[in-house]
Order: structure tokens, then sequence, then C-alpha cells
């Protein structure tokens, strides 16, 4: 019973009281709540559901909304009294330290004023210092940060609600609906609960939708029977006669006419709804109409008078971009520019303070280049970027169409160049034709500074290991104007790392203070946005929007412990691509990984006596050429709205290791350098001394949330992958194998604890607590739910092991 007691204090706490700091002849609003009204036979029924009405959200119109318990707990815990004390004593030391400082400011101010008068300064100005800012103290801190002020009743505040209710199920088709407010008042406590009872009454709903068929809604009747298709309907026969769904309908078709539609301008202003509720039956018909357009008359700027436009559906006329200098450093001969613009009669700077642009490029089928000297930026890179391309369609090319999700891919390429400081797109009707279907495009384009350079020294202490460490690095944006990344970097460092296996060859044991581990060696990136090598005109073949990237990295670390000394060498070389909005390819042709190990006689011995193969392999000489595929695909870009619907994310990735290429490039070795290729006694062919990996490995993972309510959330993870080896690889290198258990696996097993299927560990004398396996199967479930506002609780279920595809001889049969 004592733990009983202990457990319910909490809640008995926050639950006395609560109206002690509410005025006199005011109630604490304790809760709001919502009941419906059904009349079944003769009989009258109350109920909290309703099988059209969200209750919820009708309750949430309901004002004022209570306090959340917590809150007023902390709020509570404040004596007022005290409080209101302590503000007033703080206020009063305040006010009289403002007052010595104002009296020393104009003390000061009068000697400075005799001083410029002496000196003739008439721009004397006075200092004036700002008056400190009252610290209310830890109080007032508690109450505005961890609690609220009690919610009293509000009469008036209820009453307006209660109309806020027959709006919002007028709104959802319940014409005939009538809402009932009462107040329960708990005297004693001071508290008062609000309860509005609603009788819904029966519904309209819809019986029909047709378009309105005048010839002028021709294009625009094709567009909508389009995005029907596409997205399914909102507006169905037999639903209810919901506003918000007439609005939503609005929106979507205003801006799927801009998307598809190549509709410049067109808005949700443009689209109207006749709905006749006449037909009887508490049901209604719905037509679609659309507005004109009414502009200004272009030929006549003085007049007031409005013409009528049909909605237009527009084509790109023409497109321009104006590259901007930034400043004087930009040019590469600055006086120069301005002699030729002396010579051309050109002011150095237009009218909206920018430098003049005095060349020009154009370029057929991709626009106006707009520049000074050089473009900083490869034109056809830029155009690369450009989805808003101009209509070829009158040389016998394709047509291309204004689309205003296009305006917005475009700034977003641009942007993700990193080579643009500001990227300012503008579409406009043609000014030459302001009332034909053309539009112009223009970009105003200011680069980014060039090259950066970055030095960040540090110093550690993670867990007891004291470190100090720093990067020099260099960072050019655009090596050879085509917005190529280079980046070079060289880290350094030095830690106290504790001893991999205890003490050292003299027994000598790692002091938390000595600087026993060094680390240092450059880092090399090359990154272009395209594919390299490949042709200039295949190049333009591949999609704008696969937004092709390449990448060269090159890694050399040197390490040095007490235990041993370190050389990692690390080259890749991948492509990257995105297919839609949903998925990423990604071709790894190559990565060599090698790593070359001195170690100390003391060290290996101690590695050997543990047989620990994660050890074991984690310290020994590594050669690896591996090419890999990876796809990905995730769906969360698919919807605004991400936060309501169901996402999904699916990995896949095969890789392979001395399949063909490794063994021609140790065959090209021998041939020409046979002194660093040779096979060793247990028939393995090595190079530089390491024997190279030869093995194929198949790898994916899928992972989905499903949406429940804004509280509830399912997670499920499926993991499955092999791997084999062969040739010079007598089994899975440690690092490609899988293992089980740890935080982000099966939760109840420590990493790499997890024992093959059916392998007896307690029958391996020399077993050790690292597993690994060929073979990966996982299955897991998560059930997330919100506890309260600021805690959150799941309830997960993980299954899963390793096998290995070879038998091992202490397997059970």
């Amino acid at each position: 019973h004592s733990y009983l007691l202990f457990a319910m204090f909490p809640i008995l706490i926050i639950g006395c009281r609560q109206a002690k700091y509410v005025e006199d002849g005011k109630y604490l609003l304790k809760k709001n709540s919502v009941r419906f009204k059904f009349q079944k036979k003769t009989k009258v029924v109350y109920e909290g559901d309703h099988d059209l009405i969200d209750a919820a959200e009708v309750a949430a119109l309901i004002r004022p909304v209570p306090n959340r318990s917590l809150k007023l707990f902390f709020y509570n815990r404040i004596d007022t009294a005290k409080h209101s004390a302590q503000i007033e004593k703080r206020e009063e030391k305040f006010r009289k330290k403002n007052l010595k400082r104002k009296k020393r400011a104009d003390k000061n101010n009068l000697k400075r004023i005799e001083k410029a008068n002496e000196q003739g300064d008439s721009l004397y100005r006075h200092k004036v210092i700002a008056p400190k800012p009252v610290k209310l103290g830890w109080r007032q801190w508690v109450r505005t940060n961890l609690g609220q002020k009690p919610v009293v009743l509000d009469t008036f505040r209820v009453e307006k609600s209660k109309q806020q209710i027959k709006i919002y199920l007028k709104k959802k088709g319940f014409f005939s609906a009538s809402v009932q407010d009462s107040i329960i008042y708990h005297t004693k406590k001071r508290k008062a609960e609000v309860l509005m009872t609603i009788s819904s009454g029966k519904p309209y709903r819809i019986r029909t939708i047709a378009f309105d068929t005048i010839p002028e809604n021709k294009v625009i009747i094709y567009k909508y029977e389009k995005m029907l298709d596409q997205f399914g309907p909102l507006l169905v026969p037999g639903n209810l006669l919901d506003e918000d769904v007439l609005d939503r309908e609005r929106d979507r078709l205003a801006q799927y006419l801009r998307d598809e539609a190549a509709m410049l301008g067109f808005n949700k202003n443009y689209i109207g709804f006749v709905v006749d509720t006449t037909v009887g039956n508490l049901m209604a018909d719905i037509t679609i109409y659309v507005k004109p357009k009414f502009i200004k008359d272009p030929f006549d700027p003085e007049s007031e008078e409005m013409v009528e436009l049909n909605h237009l559906v527009y084509r790109v006329k023409h497109v321009t971009f104006y590259l901007h200098n930034p400043n004087e450093k930009s040019f590469k001969d600055f006086p120069k520019y301005v002699a030729r613009c002396e010579e051309l009669g050109i002011p150095i700077f237009d009218e909206k303070n920018r430098y003049s642009l005095l060349d020009t490029i154009d370029i057929e089928g991709k626009g106006r280049f707009v520049f000074n000297e050089v473009p900083f930026v490869n034109p056809d890179l830029i155009d690369r970027q450009n989805f808003l391309e101009i209509d070829q369609s009158a040389t016998g090319g394709e047509t291309k169409y204004y689309k205003e999700y296009y305006v917005e891919r475009s700034y977003r390429t641009m942007s993700n160049l990193g080579v643009f400081q500001t990227v300012t797109p503008k579409v406009e009707v043609d000014p030459n034709d302001p009332l034909g279907r053309w539009v112009v495009v223009s970009y105003n384009l200011t680069p980014l500074k060039k090259s950066s350079f970055l030095m960040e020294p540090g110093i550690s202490n993670t867990n007891g290991i004291l470190g100090i460490n720093g990067i020099i690095s260099y960072t050019n944006k655009n090596l050879f104007r085509g917005a190529q990344e280079l980046q070079i970097s060289f880290i350094g460092g030095m830690e106290s790392q504790p001893l991999i296996v205890g003490a050292d060859a003299a027994g000598k044991i790692q002091r938390a203070w000595q600087l026993n581990t060094f680390e240092w060696g450059p880092k090399i990136t090359l990154t272009f946005p395209k594919i390299v090598p490949m042709p200039k005109a295949l190049g333009e073949g591949i999609s704008k929007r696969a937004y092709p990237k390449t990448v060269f990295d090159l890694n050399v670390n040197f390490q040095r412990r007490t235990e041993f000394k370190r050389t990692l060498t690390e080259f890749a070389y991948f492509w990257k691509f995105q297919v839609g909005k949903t998925q990423n390819v990604e071709f790894n042709w190559l990565k060599f990984n090698y790593v070359s190990l001195d170690k100390e006689t003391a060290f290996q011995d101690n590695l050997n006596k543990l047989n620990d193969p994660f050890l074991l392999n984690s310290y020994s000489d590594h050669l690896a050429l591996i090419t890999s595929v990876t796809w990905h695909y995730n769906n969360n870009l698919t919807s605004d709205n991400t936060a309501t619907k169901n996402l999904h994310d699916i990995t896949l990735k095969g890789s392979a290791s001395g399949k063909g290429l490794t063994p021609v490039i140790y065959n090209g070795l021998d041939a020409v350098a046979p002194n660093v290729v040779a096979v060793n006694d247990n028939g393995l062919r090595e190079m530089f001394g390491v024997p190279y990996t030869e093995f194929w490995k198949l790898e994916g993972q899928y992972t989905a949330n499903q949406f429940i309510n804004r509280k509830h959330t399912m997670a499920y993870r499926a993991i499955a992958g092999v791997g084999i080896a062969g040739g010079n690889s007598p089994s899975l290198p440690y690092e490609q194998a899988f293992f089980a258990g740890g935080s982000n696996d099966i939760r109840a097993f420590q990493a790499r604890s997890m024992a093959p299927g059916s392998y007896k560990t307690y029958a391996d004398s020399n077993a050790t607590l690292t597993q690994i396996g060929d073979l990966k199967l996982e299955a897991n479930v998560e059930w997330r739910f919100e506890l309260t506002e600021m805690l959150e609780g799941a309830l997960f279920v993980d299954a899963g092991n390793i096998w290995n595809l070879r038998r091992d001889t202490i397997a059970a049969d």
C-alpha cells in the first residue's frame, strides 16, 4: 500500500488546490467537452461520438482552453504574495540603479558639451545610456516558462464558441444543426466545466458534380479531368456538402492549372461553385465555373478601364541570365572595365546600384547570357539547371510551356550548385505582346566567394580521453567555372587513448593524461555536377532531373600508437543520380581500401591470446577493390503533408570485390612490376604483401512509418543480406560480414554478440563474444505513442539472427 501511495503522491499534489490563485467570484475552467443528442425512436440518447462529425475538432473550437495540469501545478507552486513582494523589491532596486546611471551620464554629458563648445564642435551628440532591464528572479522564470496562469470561465467567450460551432456544422453540411451550451459549476472547488450539446440533424449531401461547359473552359475542363485521373476526386456524389472540401478543390485545381496547364497567375479566386440545394431530399447539385480575367488596358496606361482576357496557356519565348559581379575584386581587370564603360557611354552602376553588364552571348535554344569579361559559371551548366526552356515549335522542335513548379525547381537546382550567393528568377508576360500567349524568363545571378580557408583547432575530453585536434582546409567551389568543388584538408591530432589489450611490452598501464596516439593526413575531394568522363553530346542526353554528380575522393591517414603504426589509404570514384522525387542511384565504380600495420610483437601476442575475430581483423593488413550499386527509394517528398501519411524507405545494395577487376590489375602488375605481386604459403595471391579480397554481397532494408493519428504511429523495418566469398578469399572479410545485436538492431543483445543460428557457443572453448555470419534476416515492429506533451513512449518487438552458409564443425546436427 505504501508503494501505491508513493506513486499517487504527484497526482494528489497536482490535483490539490488548483484554484487557489483564482480571483474570488470566478471559477477555474476544468474541462471543455462535447456530446451529441440523438432521437432514437421514442428515446433521447446522448453520445460522445458522431459518425460524420469529429468531436475533437468541435471541442477545439471552444474557448477558452483549460490549463494543462502540469503547467498549472508549476504556476501554483509560486506564492503570489512572495512573488509580488520580490518583483516590487527588485523593481525598486533597479529603479535606484538606473537613476544613478542617468545622473552619472548627465554629468558626463555636461562635461562633454562644455568641451565641445570650447573646441567649436557643433555636431556634438549626447551619449545615451540605456536603462538596465529588471531581472525578476527565478519565481518569474518558473511561472512564465514552466507554468501557466489559471484559465477562468468566460461566459462571453463560451457564447462566441457556440456560434463558431454552428458555423462549423453549417460548413460541414448540417444546415439544421442546433447547439446548446451548459455550464457545470463545482462551487466548493471553485471549478467549472463547459458542455456543448449538439443536435446535428440530417446533413446535405452531393448529388451531382458538373463543370460549366462554355467554350472558354475547354482547356480547363480537359485539365480538370486529367487531375481527377491522376489524383482522384475530392467531390464525390453521396459525400457531405462540405465547404472545406470545396475550398480544397479550388486550391488544388488552381495549382494544377498553373503547373500543368501553363496558366500564369491563375488563382483559386477565379474558380466558383453554384450549389443548388432545391433539388430535394437533402441533396445538392454542384456546378463548377471559371470567372474571366480582367486586366488594365496595356495599350492605354492612363485609362481606368479593364480589359477582359481569357485564361491563356503560356509558352516560354525567351530566357535571359544576368551574371552580376558582386565587387571590384570579382573583376579580372577592373580598370579596363571602367574604361570600357566610359568608351561605351554606360554608367558603371545601373539603376539598382549593380555593376552594368556589357557583354552578351546568345546560345540557340538556351537563351541569352549577359555578363562582364568572362562568365563566372559555364553557360551550358547554368542552362542545365533551368527548367523553363525556350519553345522550339517554330523551328520544328519541342513545344515548351511555362509551369509554375519549374520556377521553384530551377531556383532550387541553381542554389544547390553552391556557387551563387543570390538567385532571383522572374517570369512575366512578354512586354512586347501583353495580350499574347508568351512569357519571358530572366534570372539575376550573383556569385559566392570562390575560395575559402578554414582552420579549426580543438580540445576534447570524451569519457576521460583527452585530445588535441585540428583541421586546416581549403575549398574552391568553382574550380574550372563549372561548379566543380575541390576540398583539400589536412587533419591532425593527438589523444590519450587507453591501450587496446591492457599494458605494453614493459607492463606499463596507459595514464589518462599521457598522449600516446598521433594521427595526421590529407584528404582531397573533387566533385563535378555532371558525369565524368563522358562526351558532351552524351551528357546532354541525360535528363536534367537526374542531377548527375561525380565524386573523386582520396584519403591518406597515418596513425602512430604505443602498440602499432598504421597507414590507411582510401580512394573512391562514384556517380550519383536522382530518379524523380523518390529515387536515388549511386554507382561506386571503384573503392580502393588499403591498410598497412606495423605491430609490436607484444601487441600481436596479446591479440592472439584473446582470439577475438573482431580485434584480429580490425588490426590486420587489408586490401580491397570494391564495386557497388545502391538504389534508394523514399516517398517523403511526394506530398506536402508528410505528417499525416505513410512513409516508406527502401535501400538495396549490391557489392562485388575482385570479380574480374582485381585479377586483371594483379596480372598487369605481375607483367610490369613482378616484385609487388606474389603467392603466399596458403596459396593466396598478394599485392604489396597483402592478400586481396574476392566476394559478392547483396543487402537490403525496408522501413515504413504508418500514420494512425496525431498521437500514434506504427514503425516497421525488415533487413536481409547475404554475402559469399570465393576465389582469393576463403571467407567473407570481417568488415563485410553481417552481425546482429545493438541499440539499432536486435536490442536485447549487445552489438556483435549474437551467435550464428544453430551454433553452439558453449561447446567451443575458443568462442568469443564477437560473432559474425554470411546471412542475415531481421524484422522489427514498433508502436510509438505520446504519453504527455513532453514525453513519448514506445513498445517494440525485434526478431532475427545471422547464419553461416558453410557448415560449422560445432554446429548442431
